[in-house]
């Protein structure tokens, strides 16, 4: 089982058999392709680590078409936001293919935290690593984003300046 552990981000710095006994981990959790990880709006007990297949995050709207937030990539948490602002789902997670996951208990991990389990907080900090650079990508193309607005708005006006003959 421990080749699955190889390279995950999210257990950066830290030995895998000692991680694994430590949470009492015995096998992945398997989710078969189009099984529910969770739903929005679930109340949020576990949070969990990808090791192998492609699971796809999205907001499920209640009239029109959900909203595609993105695919999380091996070795990256899912279900993270539950575990920090302690509220419940706030998007839908599908597996798209056969994948495995680790499951830890959210409670269970907050007591670690509390005793200052080295485990637990090394965990924290490597999450803060990827919540920082998913911060930095959005930012980025927000970004993009608003400068494509910006220029659509300036080449707008220009054109209403243009037609009205004073451009």
């Amino acid at each position: 089982m421990n080749d699955l552990f190889n390279d995950l981000p999210m257990l950066d710095g830290i030995d895998v058999d000692q991680f694994l006994k430590h949470f009492e981990i015995q096998n992945p959790v398997t989710f078969k392709s189009d099984e529910f990880i969770f739903r929005q709006n679930d109340v949020s007990d576990k949070f969990y680590i990808l090791l192998e297949g492609k699971v796809k995050v999205f907001l499920e709207k209640d009239l029109g078409e959900d909203i595609f937030l993105g695919y999380v990539s091996i070795g990256y948490p899912i279900g993270e936001m539950s575990l920090l602002t302690e509220t419940s789902r706030t998007a839908s997670v599908i597996s798209e293919s056969e994948s495995k996951l680790i499951s830890l208990n959210i409670q269970d991990f907050k007591e670690k935290i509390k005793a200052n389990d080295p485990f637990s907080l090394k965990l924290c900090f490597n999450m803060a690593k990827i919540l920082s650079r998913r911060l930095s990508n959005s930012l980025k193309i927000i970004n993009r984003v608003d400068g494509q607005i910006r220029q659509g708005e300036i080449a707008t006006f220009r054109e209403k300046l243009t037609s009205e003959g004073l451009f």
